[in-house]
């Protein structure tokens, strides 16, 4: 998953741009990602953004005026309580708190602040989760919001068979969790809407001390 434009080697990303899946592994530094992890041992969230323009971090849509018709956060910025609506679209946009040149990841008050609003952690398909029989699947997680019962899963496909593949250019949007989403999903939606880890060969793995 990457911005859908950036510009050569990541030199240029503006905001309110999608985050698209897309097949292949080129042009590293343009699409690459970095994961900001909070820094109180024991907080495993963190928040996404671009490897090269720093200042884009990966959030929902915030509607305004040039939002248009996509489906979009109305709240803006702030946290609250309430779901983003169905359907909302994942994007690269700067953030008032995490793009300042003040902002230090190694602070716990800023990162909790942020992590809050925009941040992830992961919901792992193995027995971390409570009454799970699968201890090494694949790899595979879900992508949930740190605060909100919600996931971000590609727009379209994810099942088995040619006809649900993920097409190059879907989009990732935000959905809903039936309940808490720790133990919603079935080992079948893990596969749907789930990830894994690459390295640059191709070679499914999990980052050291995962």
């Amino acid at each position: 998953m990457h911005p859908q434009h950036a510009g050569t080697g990541g030199a240029y990303l503006r905001d309110e741009e999608r985050l698209v899946f897309w097949e292949g592994r080129s042009d590293f530094h343009r699409l690459a990602l970095q994961a900001l992890v909070h820094p109180i041992n024991g907080d495993y969230s963190f928040v996404l953004r671009h490897g090269i323009q720093s200042t884009k971090f990966v959030q929902a849509l915030q509607c305004s005026v040039s939002t248009s018709a996509r489906m979009c956060n109305p709240a803006g910025a702030n946290a609250g309580s309430a779901l983003y609506p169905e359907g909302t679209e994942a994007v690269f946009h700067t953030d008032p708190v995490a793009s300042d040149a003040s902002f230090d990841p190694s602070s716990a008050t800023h990162m909790t602040e942020v992590t809050d609003r925009i941040g992830f952690r992961l919901l792992y398909n193995d027995a971390t989760r409570p009454g799970w029989a699968y201890y090494d699947d694949d790899g595979s997680f879900l992508l949930r919001h740190k605060v909100k019962p919600m996931i971000l899963v590609s727009e379209k496909g994810g099942g088995h068979g040619d006809a649900n593949r993920i097409q190059d250019g879907f989009r990732l949007i935000w959905k809903a969790c039936p309940t808490n989403c720790d133990n919603d999903f079935t080992r079948d939606e893990y596969m749907t809407y789930g990830f894994v880890f690459e390295n640059f060969d191709g070679e499914v793995c999990l980052p050291p001390g995962v």
